[in-house]
């Protein structure tokens, strides 16, 4: 199919220490090999250069760390990390994913 890469993979483990907790995620994917030719000839080619250029970028290993403290039996905070290492990568031709990003997350359960 056009636009998937051919393997992927993802990894989370989650730890629970007392309060503590403490997660980590891998993801990963190859290549994308079957594009459109119209991504890098005229039109789009045209407007949107690079694009050939960039397939490699199509491959990538993205880290996410989060941590979460429960404050009390109904209430935690988190902190979650995504792409650690700020690495370049596109999801589809021409399509960048996200850079690093920080989250803060509080939780409240009621029941």
């Amino acid at each position: 199919l056009k636009y998937r890469p051919q393997h992927q993979f993802k990894a989370d483990i989650l730890a629970n220490i007392s309060r503590i907790q403490l997660g980590f995620g891998i993801q990963a994917q190859s290549e994308m090999r079957n594009i459109d030719t119209a991504f890098i000839e005229v039109p789009i080619g045209f407007y949107i250069p690079g694009i050939a250029s960039k397939q490699a970028l199509s491959r990538f290993m993205l880290f996410n760390l989060r941590t979460g403290y429960a404050i009390t039996s109904r209430l935690k905070a988190n902190l979650i990390i995504n792409n650690l290492a700020n690495r370049l990568f596109i999801i589809r031709p021409a399509d960048y994913g996200e850079t690093r990003s920080f989250r803060i997350q509080l939780v409240y359960t009621t029941q």
